[in-house]
Formats: C-alpha cells, sequence, structure tokens
C-alpha cells in the first residue's frame, strides 16, 4: 500500500500541475513594456496568490517522489551496480532544484506588483521565472531518457513505457531551442502524459521482488559450465 501510495505521486504531479495551471503570463515574445503593463494589470490587483504557491510547491514535492520511486523501481532489477537509477534519481532532483530556483523571480512579481515595476525589471523578472522553466527540459529529458534505458534493457516495467519514453525524452531535449513554439509545446504535454502513465502503471503493477538481471545471468552462467561432482564410470580427479 505504501509502494502504491508513492508511485502514485507522479499522477498526483500531474493533477496538480493542470489545477495549478501556471497563471498565465505575457507572451514571451512581447516588449518590455509590455510586459510591465501585464505584470501591473495583472498581477497587481491580485496580489499575492498564495493557493497557486502551495500548489506549485506541492507539485514538486510529489515530482521528487515520483522520481525517487521511478529510480528504485529500475534498481531492483539492476544488480550490483545500480547506476541508471542513480542517473534517474538526480536528474529528477536537479529538475526541481533548477525550477524551485526561479521561485524568487515570480514571487517577487506577484508580491511587488501593485507597487509598479520599472519594464527592464519587470521583463528581467520575467524571463528568469520562464527559462528555468525551460532548463528543466533536458533535465527532465534525462530522466525519462534513464527510465527508458532500464526499462528496456531490464524489464523492470512493460516495454512499450520504454519505448515511449525514449521518444519523449529525445522529443524534449530536441525541443529546447524552440521553447516557445507549439511544437516544443507538445513534446511538454507529452513527456508529462508519461510520467502520469508511469505513475499509474506502478501503482496498477508494482515492481516484483525479483532476482536482478545481473545476477540471473551469472547464476544461469555458472549452471551452464558446471560439471556433476560425480559421473558413473568417470574417474575423480
Amino acid at each position: 500500500m505504501v509502494w502504491r501510495l508513492a508511485a502514485a505521486s507522479g499522477i498526483l504531479y500531474v493533477a496538480v500541475g493542470l489545477a495549478h495551471g501556471g497563471g498565465g503570463g505575457p507572451d514571451p515574445g512581447a516588449s518590455r513594456t509590455d510586459i510591465a503593463s501585464w505584470v501591473g494589470s495583472s498581477l497587481g490587483p491580485r496580489g499575492m496568490n498564495w493557493i497557486g504557491a502551495y500548489l506549485a510547491v506541492l507539485g514538486l514535492l510529489c515530482f521528487v517522489v515520483f522520481a525517487a520511486v521511478l529510480a528504485a523501481a529500475i534498481r531492483r532489477r539492476e544488480g550490483a551496480q545500480p547506476w541508471l537509477s542513480n542517473v534517474i534519481l538526480g536528474a529528477g532532483l536537479i529538475t526541481v532544484t533548477v525550477k524551485l530556483a526561479s521561485f524568487p523571480a515570480a514571487f517577487a512579481l506577484a508580491y511587488r506588483a501593485h507597487e509598479g515595476f520599472e519594464p527592464q525589471l519587470a521583463a528581467a523578472l520575467t524571463d528568469m521565472n520562464d527559462l528555468s522553466f525551460i532548463l528543466t527540459w533536458p533535465l527532465s529529458a534525462l530522466m525519462i531518457g534513464a527510465a527508458a534505458a532500464g526499462i528496456l534493457r531490464y524489464g523492470a516495467l512493460p516495454a512499450w513505457l520504454g519505448w515511449s519514453g525514449a521518444v519523449a525524452a529525445v522529443a524534449l531535449l530536441a525541443s529546447v531551442p524552440f521553447a516557445f513554439g507549439q511544437g516544443a509545446f507538445v513534446a511538454f504535454v507529452a513527456s508529462t502524459l508519461w510520467v502520469a502513465l508511469a505513475s499509474a502503471t506502478m501503482v496498477l503493477r508494482p515492481a516484483p521482488d525479483a532476482q536482478p538481471l545481473a545476477t540471473r545471468e551469472a547464476v544461469l552462467a555458472v549452471g551452464s559450465t558446471a560439471r556433476p561432482s560425480s559421473i558413473p564410470g568417470e574417474l575423480s580427479d
């Protein structure tokens, strides 16, 4: 039950993201004057949205748990050198760290919007928040790509999840230079959908306490080369 609840964190991460909605924002190509005008007209009257802030933090905490569970599912089958699972967990943690680093800029915009911002400062804070989000894409691609490799190599989860993860990781990584286009948004949605599917798969099909693949291969190799201790009609050494 504890494993299933932890595995559901990926679904919760996606659900919280949909509920939060990102709060909207000015067009990335807008001028500094337009950005400052948007900050004053949209954020100023509303003030600090603490519910949205809590939802954003909750979503990132759920992502940390999901990365840990996904890494554990791969680690159960890796054997003595679990480097892929370490990459999954490390990439997930760095993804959350990079996104958290953008929160001070977003909080400053929301908290001080009613006092007004100079156009250059408003644009700089907005760009810091947006670019931190984009920087999480290659990190998420690394996490999903390592998970896909572990799934296909060790069979920890269904193979279709590995192949779809490989496609999502490549698409997400390739879309970084085109982050403000429609294609990049589709790649991000695809990677988010993969997180939800992987989470649901681990909830419905918990990783079995199976013998690691590397250990099984070693046992089979030893068994195939072993000779019986005594053979009728043969002298012992």
